[in-house]
């Protein structure tokens, strides 16, 4: 806007531009003209303030689903791993119980059963960690001894002690191994 039109004090809006003088009308209409512009350049800067704050809330709302989505499916993948860690132990003691050789059917019984379970804990996505001649992993190995080997390198599992388990990508029990020097 010039200064020829911001200095012009406004007409009154009661006054009909038709009583006013041609170059009074002009200088009304630009002012108006300036007014509307001011308005405009305003509402256009609150529309992309408003679209900027609903790009906003929308990313973070997919954010939130996703979350939500990653919570529900590890809680569908790991919803069995309390269950799990209180199985391994009776497991343990029933291939030790079995580790003596045992020829009545009884015991044939037992070792059918032992396997019946471990397949079944596969299939909930259980695995075995059984790191002989590994390299020792303190994420999946636990260390309770040291020994020294001249077939493995220094830092390789000699022998497991307790087997390990892992459910799907964690571990619910370390293996406990002899870690070679």
């Amino acid at each position: 806007m010039t200064e020829e039109y911001e200095n012009t004090e406004p007409i009154s809006d009661t006054h009909n531009l038709e009583e006013l003088s041609p170059e009074e009308q002009v200088i009304e209409l630009n002012r108006k003209v300036a007014e509307l512009a001011v308005s405009l350049a305003e509402a256009q800067d609150n529309a992309e303030k408003s679209r900027s704050e609903v790009q906003y809330k929308e990313a973070e709302l997919q954010t939130e689903r996703r979350r939500f989505a990653e919570q529900r499916s590890d809680a569908v993948k790991y919803r069995d791993e309390d269950l799990l860690r209180d199985l391994l132990p009776v497991i343990e003691g029933l291939e030790l119980a079995l580790g003596a050789e045992i020829s009545d059917q009884w015991g044939e019984g037992v070792k059918l059963a032992v396997r019946e379970v471990k397949r079944r804990l596969e299939m909930r996505g259980v695995s075995l960690i059984a790191p002989n001649g590994e390299v020792f992993d303190p994420n999946e190995h636990e260390a309770v001894g040291m020994e020294e080997s001249a077939e493995l390198e220094p830092g390789s599992v000699v022998r497991t002690i307790r087997a390990g388990y892992r459910l799907h990508d964690r571990v619910l029990q370390a293996s406990q191994v002899i870690v070679s020097t």
